[in-house]
């Protein structure tokens, strides 16, 4: 039946342009298919169908359950299909998580990177789970003229890495605070590794090591050849040659030839040639001696908000929010127009208790919960199941026989 909807044609005659209205059918609304009959029809012979009941099950933002079921029906051919279904989809989640990850990477955005470590799917030993720290670690570098802790330029990037040091990769969702030694080799824990973890506490001297931590990271010893990544402060004794990026204060007794920055405060006894950058305060412990000394050769920056020209904390300004802190509750003292919180219904007098599931009674607290917000359950992502953590060697050397961490 032909409806009064009307379409505007243009019509071109002899290099004349000229309008007229030409009445339309109206277009039948989709059919809607679920997700079980999607799963069905993957047992189609015909390839039309089931190809597109595949196409259609990719557009999911998760896994329906009758898609898992089907990876065990007893018939082989959806049986297959199913999982290669539940692979592409997997596939496409991990992209978009990284995908994101870079993002952060291209801006600086430091600490939000390694808040997202916690949606991280690939696999331990995979290469791509640990590019974006890599590479905004060696920009780092780059940038603050430090030789490339692990391994200098002949070693750059996660293959260098591996390359130079023979590393294990561990990625766990517990805190990683293990015995002074450990495995069947005796080894030392934080020597020649690779960690992501919520936090990192170790008995023995950080050596060659890649550490992305979203809380502290601690060591009672010295620091090397290393690059340190942590979403809470860091404390260690003398620190050579190595990263140290903290969204908090690092603590330490002395560093050479050191890149440190912290969105707080550095105390540490001295630093000889060594770049220094801080949202607040540098302070050395030893008498006589202070942060811009010529003769120490060190580059210190204070009240710092972009570090090294590109890299970030995220603040509460980003989102537009300023709060005032009273009697242990938070009331929102300003807001911006184009504030996405204002957008989700938050308004000017408004007092917050939680944010993120997180019970805040300071700005500070208030501001790690809002940068901690990519964090999601430990088995779940998007709600679907992650690959179980653990450790690993890289997927992408030769095989070797190595103890486990």
């Amino acid at each position: 039946m032909v409806t009064k909807q009307l379409l505007r044609c243009l019509l071109l005659a002899g290099g004349l342009a000229t309008l007229r209205l030409v009445a339309a059918e109206p277009v039948p609304a989709p059919r809607v298919v679920s997700p079980g009959e999607l799963v069905r029809r993957l047992a189609s012979p015909s390839e039309q169908e089931w190809q597109e009941a595949r196409r259609q099950l990719l557009l999911l933002e998760s896994e329906p359950p009758e898609l898992l079921r089907a990876t065990e029906s007893s018939d082989p051919l959806q049986r297959e299909r199913a999982a290669n279904v539940l692979s592409k989809m997997a596939q496409s989640r991990a992209d978009r998580v990284m995908n994101r990850a870079e993002r952060y990477v291209n801006s600086g955005q430091i600490d939000l990177l390694v808040a997202n470590s916690q949606m991280w799917t690939l696999a331990t030993g995979e290469e791509r789970l640990w590019m974006p720290a890599f590479e905004l670690s060696e920009r780092i570098a780059a940038k603050g003229k430090l030789q490339w802790p692990l391994g200098g330029k002949k070693a750059s990037g996660v293959k260098g890495f591996v390359t130079w040091t023979d590393p294990t990769f561990v990625r766990t969702d517990e805190p990683f605070r293990p015995q002074a030694r450990i495995g069947k080799g005796n080894r030392i824990p934080c020597h020649s590794v690779g960690i992501i973890a919520p936090e990192i506490e170790s008995p023995n001297s950080i050596y060659k090591a890649f550490l992305v931590s979203r809380g502290i990271v601690r060591t009672r010893d010295n620091i090397s050849q290393s690059v340190v990544i942590a979403n809470g402060d860091v404390a260690g004794y003398t620190v050579t040659n190595a990263i140290i990026i903290a969204d908090g204060d690092i603590t330490i007794t002395l560093a050479t030839d050191t890149i440190l920055i912290a969105r707080g405060k550095i105390n540490t006894a001295a630093a000889t040639g060594s770049h220094l950058s801080v949202g607040e305060t540098i302070k050395f412990r030893y008498p006589g001696m202070s942060p811009g000394d010529p003769n120490l050769g060190n580059t210190a920056k204070e009240s710092e908000t972009k570090h090294l020209g590109f890299l970030t904390f995220f603040e509460l300004s980003r989102v537009g929010l300023e709060v005032t802190a009273k009697d242990k509750s938070l009331r929102i003292a300003k807001l911006t127009d184009g504030s996405p919180l204002r957008k989700a219904g938050v308004a000017v007098d408004d007092v917050i208790a939680k944010a993120n599931g997180v019970f805040v009674t300071t700005a500070e607290e208030l501001r790690r919960a809002l940068r901690d917000a990519h964090r999601r359950s430990r088995r779940e992502v998007d709600g679907n199941p992650r690959p179980a953590p653990g450790v690993a060697r890289p997927h992408f050397r030769r095989k070797r026989t190595a103890s486990a961490c």
